[in-house]
């Protein structure tokens, strides 16, 4: 009798065949565990590449202020508000919302949390554009809160918001920041606008 792993045992009469089946067998096992593991492998890669790839073409948009560009007040209750794409990527289907504040920034008894709406179609990449905004009643340039939304390529939702602080002695943006709107929500319903 021959003894084999397992306390398998064979008498003397061994068939080639079950026992080359048996091998095969078993490394089928062995490589299928292979191939499950190195197919896990290339998902993560595959998906840190994707990361670095939306990351490399991200639109960033921010309002801007500069002895050249500058929001200005048209009249008719009319704001135009520049904006520009500082990041590597075009920002496709921007909205821009407005709500004008006191002259220290605070909320206006005039205006509440009215929110007013401009839109562009895109931005491309280190381009400029004026947006928009009517806002009925308003009767000059005055402190405002903006919020920009915007989708990068991939489709991923974007958000950047600021303060205009409108001032003789210089007028600036404060409290600017950009996000990522969580994913499965818009824009509008995380901060609050729905």
């Amino acid at each position: 009798m021959i003894a084999v792993p397992y306390a398998l045992q064979f008498t003397g009469n061994v068939d080639p065949t079950a026992l080359v089946a048996l091998i095969v067998a078993l490394l089928t096992v062995a490589l299928l565990v292979v191939v499950i593991r190195a197919l896990r492998v290339a998902e993560r890669e595959a998906d840190r590449w994707r990361g670095q790839a939306e990351q490399s073409h991200r639109p960033v948009v921010v309002p801007i202020h500069s002895t050249m560009q500058m929001p200005v007040y048209q009249g008719h209750g009319e704001l135009l508000v520049p904006i520009e794409n500082i990041g590597s990527g075009p920002a496709l289907d921007l909205h821009l919302f407005v709500t004008p504040r006191d002259e220290n920034g605070a909320v206006s008894p005039a205006w509440g949390e009215a929110k007013h709406v401009g839109a562009a179609s895109g931005l491309a990449v280190s381009k400029t554009t004026p947006v928009e905004v009517r806002a009925w009643g308003l009767g000059g340039l005055t402190s405002f809160d903006v919020w920009v939304t915007y989708f990068d390529l991939a489709g991923r939702e974007w958000v950047t918001s600021a303060k205009y602080l409108a001032s003789e002695e210089g007028s600036r943006y404060t409290n600017l920041w950009v996000a990522a709107v969580p994913d499965g929500q818009t824009a509008r319903d995380w901060l609050g606008f729905a």
